[in-house]
């Protein structure tokens, strides 16, 4: 019901471009007075959304399969949300554990690195953490993901999610960009989060997911994105298809 194939998206996403739906999706949103998540010139963009572009095993994942079904992969972020360290995807910004491949008996090797005291932070947006070292956050994430995958798409889109007052709002408008100006990778009912999810699927997603296919007529497509344990690591260095943490070939079956 919600999701869609890697395989159909891009001829989905094609068929309905042909059939001009942006143009209904873009008079849906200025009947309602607001303007497009971002505005966009890649026909084929595939979008991970997280706080901050990083270069995480999932990441990794993600521009595999987004490469494999014909599509560019795209980094959307939210860097003015706020820190908060009872959030263990917020405190992994600061605690990045880096892997380097698995050890004898199979479990990963890994190094923490601090990167800055995520208490100093907490209530702070995330676009103003300032590392131990003096390196703005953001940029060194998005350092360690040009490290790994080369120059990359991303767009940091905080001044669109502020004009809402929380995700009830802004959800139908966030979900209805992806109608017909992209395809989106998440997993809404499973993924790192798991069963803490369930609240937010049911009283956010799924309702925002229904008022606008009812809305528009064409549901949002949205690609699962796979979850296993591993994908929550950093690659230590982009030799990361020798670090045994994903299968590439499952991936492109």
């Amino acid at each position: 019901m919600f999701y869609t194939s890697p395989n159909e998206a891009r001829k989905v996403l094609h068929e309905r471009q042909k059939n001009g739906v942006k143009k209904k999706v873009m008079d849906w949103f200025m009947e309602r007075g607001y303007d497009l998540l971002f505005p966009t010139t890649i026909p084929d963009m595939a979008v991970l959304a997280r706080y901050v572009a990083t270069a995480r095993y999932e990441d990794v994942v993600f521009k595999l399969m987004a490469e494999n079904a014909g599509l560019t992969p795209f980094w959307m972020e939210y860097t003015g949300d706020k820190f908060v360290t009872c959030s263990s995807g917020k405190r992994s910004l600061l605690y990045p554990f880096m892997c380097d491949g698995r050890g004898k008996r199979g479990g990963f090797r890994l190094k923490k690195q601090r990167l800055a005291n995520p208490h100093r932070w907490d209530g702070n947006p995330i676009s103003s953490i300032v590392l131990d070292d003096g390196t703005p956050l953001v940029e060194w994430h998005h350092r360690r993901q040009d490290a790994i995958f080369g120059k990359v798409f991303r767009h940091d889109a905080t001044p669109w999610f502020k004009r809402f007052d929380g995700a009830k709002e802004y959800y139908p408008f966030y979900l209805a960009f992806f109608v017909a100006h992209g395809v989106l990778f998440e997993d809404y009912h499973g993924g790192e989060s798991g069963d803490r999810l369930d609240l937010f699927t049911t009283d956010v997603f799924e309702p925002a997911f229904s008022r606008v296919t009812e809305e528009i007529g064409y549901s949002p497509i949205i690609v699962p994105l796979p979850w296993w344990d591993g994908l929550q690591y950093y690659p230590e260095n982009k030799d990361w298809q020798h670090h045994d943490v994903i299968d590439v070939a499952k991936l492109a079956a």
